[in-house]
């Protein structure tokens, strides 16, 4: 559950401009405050969903209105108020509607010039773990800026504390 920062070597500064590779869940949550940690403010967190064609989503409408648009408005709030960013720290919400989630992270951390992707782990097992088709890992063998991963901090067989029991104890850049 210890966020992990790899960072290339031509980094020569704290990032400024992050990339939250968002899925709503505890872990994305988690990696997000580790990031918030240590980006150098002003700054920006680009908090980006993609949704996947094996997701239900209504196609959008020949003229998309304001509701369309604010469809997942309500847990872009709710993770907004969760990670309560330090000042200086402002969040920039994107729904990428289909697509590949790593190449369309990557591409999207290439076209905004972003200088650190946050994303979340979920592999319960050892065959998730290694599981090539993982995003976590996709991001980490393509990404060509620095990186945090983080899991969810479920409990796992010898791990005595809960997901809610690591919430309270942790805070920002746990």
């Amino acid at each position: 559950t210890t966020p992990v920062m790899v960072v290339p070597a031509h980094a020569r500064t704290l990032p400024a401009n992050a990339m939250l590779a968002l899925d709503f869940s505890r872990a994305s949550i988690r990696a997000a405050r580790a990031a918030l940690g240590v980006m150098a403010t002003p700054g920006v967190m680009h908090l980006v969903y993609v949704h996947t064609a094996n997701e239900p989503f209504p196609a959008p409408p020949p003229d998309p209105d304001a509701t369309y648009a604010a469809g997942f408005a309500s847990f872009f709030e709710a993770v907004e108020h969760e990670l309560d960013p330090p000042p200086g720290i402002v969040f920039k919400r994107v729904v990428i509607q289909l697509g590949d989630i790593v190449s369309e992270l990557l591409a999207y951390a290439s076209v905004n010039d972003v200088d650190l992707i946050v994303a979340g782990k979920h592999g319960k097992s050892m065959h998730h773990r290694i599981q090539l088709g993982s995003v976590s890992a996709g991001i980490l063998r393509s990404a060509q800026c620095a990186v945090v991963v983080s899991g969810s901090g479920e409990t796992r067989p010898g791990n005595g504390s809960t997901d809610a029991q690591m919430s309270a104890q942790t805070t920002r850049g746990d």
